[in-house]
């Protein structure tokens, strides 16, 4: 199967509210399978966006930044109702701005997994690791376009 056949999920995200255009059905025990893609409207668009997932008071933080609309959905979650939420900041601003969504409920039913052994799950990187990743890429970019191609 290639990338693009993944299952994927798309939301509207308008001011403080999420709306589904497209939504799946979505069984547990997935490991990067499942997309969830955003549309945002204009009070969105410059603000650096992270999506939240929470279920029974674990919260799974998912950076999307200032241009990205696509994330995969943590495969830490397990069968039952999950919050997703979404929240954005203007990193550039001298005044604190930080754009809320209410949840939207997912629903993950059972799958018919059965694993024959104990396959460990790549836990989702805690929000300060995700930023840090973030940085250290557009640092990397910002010294390609510096760099001289080809050296003279």
């Amino acid at each position: 199967m290639e990338r693009s056949e993944k299952r994927m999920m798309k939301f509207l995200v308008k001011q403080q509210k999420i709306e589904a255009l497209e939504r799946e059905i979505i069984a547990s025990d997935q490991i990067a399978f499942v997309s969830v893609k955003f549309v945002f409207d204009g009070a969105w668009k410059t603000l650096h966006k992270v999506v939240q997932f929470t279920q029974c008071e674990e919260t799974y933080n998912l950076v999307l930044g200032i241009d990205g609309t696509t994330c995969l959905l943590s495969a830490e979650l397990h069968p039952g109702a999950v919050k997703m939420s979404l929240f954005g900041y203007d990193a550039e601003s001298d005044t604190t701005l930080r754009a809320t969504t209410v949840p939207v409920t997912l629903h993950i039913r059972p799958s018919g997994f059965v694993a024959d052994g104990d396959t460990p799950i790549p836990p989702t990187l805690d929000l300060y690791t995700q930023l840090l990743k973030k940085l250290d890429e557009k640092a990397a970019g910002l010294q390609m376009e510096k760099m001289d191609f080809p050296p003279k």
